[in-house]
Formats: C-alpha cells, sequence, structure tokens
C-alpha cells in the first residue's frame, strides 16, 4: 500500500472532522498526554478529534520505553508518536515532542547515569545524543518520512520533561544544538523553569541558550508577570505549561488549572495543561469532554485564546 506523506496527509479528506485552519495565534490553548505512546491507534486518533474540537491547538507527548538498556531500540512507542503526528497533520493540530521523560524516571538513564551523572558526564551526554539522533531520524509507517523533515505537525522538540538543567546548565544548549544541527527548520524546547525573578542561575541559562526556541514554565507562587517580563526582556517565547491535578481531589486541579489558566490570560501567553485523556481512575490527571473541568474551563480558555 502507498504511503503518504504528511503534507499529502494534511490534504486529505476529513469526513467532517475539524480542522483548525491556519498558522499558530499569538496565544493558544495546548494539552499534554504523557502516554500517548502506549495507546491504541483508535485511541490517539479520537485524541487529536477531541484536541481538534475544543480548539487545542497543540498537543504535547513524550518518548517513551524506547531504550532498555541504552542503546538497545524498541520503536513500537515511536510508531504510535507517528500516528499522532500524521493525525495531527490532518486536523491542524501541532505537536511537541518531548525527547525523554526526565532524569527522575526508573529508565536505562537513570540506571546508568542516575541523577547529577545524566547532564555531566561525558558518556551520558553522547548516549542522548545518539538518542536524538535516533528518534529525529525516524521514519514511521503514517508519516513516511524521517521525522526531522516533517514540517506540517511537529511544532518543536522538548528536550526533556522537568529538565533539572541545573546539575550543568550547558547541557541545555548542547543539546539543543544538536537537535538544531539534524533538524535547522524545527524549534526546540525546554522546561524546568520555576522561579526566574529570584538568583540569576534560570536567566544566565536562558541567555546562554542559544538553540532554545520556547521555555515551558510552570507557574508557582512567583508573580506571573514578573517571569513573563524577566522572560521578554531576555528575548524568549515562553508557555505556561503542566498545571492540573488529580481527579480525587478535584478543588486542588480546578486552582491549578485557574491560576494557570488566569497566569496565560494575563501574560497573553500560551498554555499547554496536564492533562489530556479519558482516564477516570482517581489517580490520573486526566480531563475529557463530560469533565466539568475540561468544558466550563479548559474549553472556553481555548477557543478565547486563538481570538
Amino acid at each position: 500500500m502507498r504511503l503518504l506523506t504528511v503534507a499529502a496527509l494534511a490534504c486529505a479528506g476529513c469526513s467532517g472532522a475539524p480542522v483548525l485552519a491556519g498558522p499558530l495565534p499569538a496565544t493558544w490553548g495546548g494539552a499534554t498526554v504523557h502516554d500517548l505512546s502506549r495507546r491504541s491507534d483508535a485511541d490517539i486518533r479520537e485524541l487529536v478529534d477531541v484536541a481538534a474540537r475544543a480548539n487545542l491547538r497543540v498537543l504535547r507527548t513524550f518518548v517513551l520505553d524506547v531504550e532498555e538498556p541504552l542503546g538497545r531500540w524498541s520503536d513500537g512507542p515511536l510508531e504510535r508518536i507517528d500516528v499522532l503526528l500524521a493525525a495531527a497533520a490532518r486536523r491542524g493540530v501541532k505537536v511537541i515532542v518531548v525527547l525523554h521523560d526526565g532524569p527522575q524516571r526508573a529508565d536505562a538513564y537513570a540506571k546508568a547515569h542516575p541523577g547529577a551523572a545524566f547532564y555531566a558526564e561525558p558518556s551520558a551526554r553522547a548516549a542522548f545524543r545518539r538518542r536524538i539522533e535516533h528518534v529525529l531520524n525516524y521514519r514511521g509507517p503514517s508519516t513516511g518520512r524521517a521525522w526531522r523533515e516533517l514540517g506540517d505537525a511537529l511544532f518543536a522538540w522538548e528536550l526533556q520533561g522537568e529538565c533539572r538543567w541545573f546539575h550543568a546548565p550547558e547541557w541545555v544548549d548542547d543539546m539543543a544544538f544538536y537537535v538544531k544541527q539534524l533538524a535547522p527548520e524545527h524549534k526546540v524546547a525546554c522546561g524546568g523553569l520555576g522561579r526566574v525573578t529570584e538568583g540569576d542561575l534560570a536567566r544566565d541559562t536562558v541567555r546562554a541558550s542559544a538553540s532554545v526556541d520556547l521555555w515551558l514554565y510552570r507557574p508557582s507562587s512567583e508573580p506571573a508577570d514578573k517571569a513573563a517580563a524577566l522572560l521578554r526582556a531576555l528575548g524568549r517565547p515562553w508557555i505556561v505549561a503542566d498545571f492540573g491535578g488529580v481527579r480525587e481531589d478535584p478543588h486542588a486541579a480546578r486552582k491549578s488549572i485557574e491560576a494557570g489558566l488566569k497566569a496565560a490570560r494575563e501574560c497573553k501567553a500560551p498554555w499547554i495543561f496536564w492533562s489530556l485523556g479519558p482516564d477516570r481512575r482517581i489517580g490520573s490527571h486526566d480531563l475529557w469532554p463530560g469533565d466539568t473541568l475540561f468544558d466550563s474551563f479548559i474549553v472556553p480558555a481555548a477557543s478565547a485564546a486563538g481570538r
């Protein structure tokens, strides 16, 4: 069967499914789907449809379970993300692919290079560059192209979830520059920003990281307007991210969502909440159509963000 490229898929008929046309506006709403690579093709396509209907312009997902041990590849999770990229191209949804879940996870990197060693040791950096090469050069059956060649749906590469770059701040630009070498047309994002108005470490890291195009900022007790002013002064676009909460504590989840959306609205910044999905277990962070927080907070905010 002939494989369609992402560009061709984007032009294919969608049988009445929602399509978000045009480039991203200055502000937009998005959602993280952390475990998407463990879901079925049908579930992934439904997630994209839900996002488009809710006017969520960006989906963020993580590369999970591809190495065990280091350098031994299992590309099944990448195939699932490839389904997402193809479906997103059809709907006009953009995707941020997070290259690594984080050194605090019990994966091959945590076993071989625990804690600060992940960022500081030359052998760990070499292993992570090989991971970047493998993922960016992956050619999936749904898109039919190496991911570093995609342009329609792939919005940005994020270096790592909950990045703890403070162990070795130069790690950020080292890895971002390497991504840019392989995919110079793509944006690179980095998280790990919490409080940026106190002390110089965060500001110095942002200043020094010329290859990072977007910074993900997790709301904290710090005044969001001051953080926004500082990031703008440093010349870096930013995204309010990772707000939400577990289903068993809807009051706390609501407070987090209200605070994140308020910060994004007042600072005129895009936002990505945690997380979109149908998991109804009490320990899940998932929000889905039919949930009050999704229908009454996320959907109206996403519609307003693009105006």
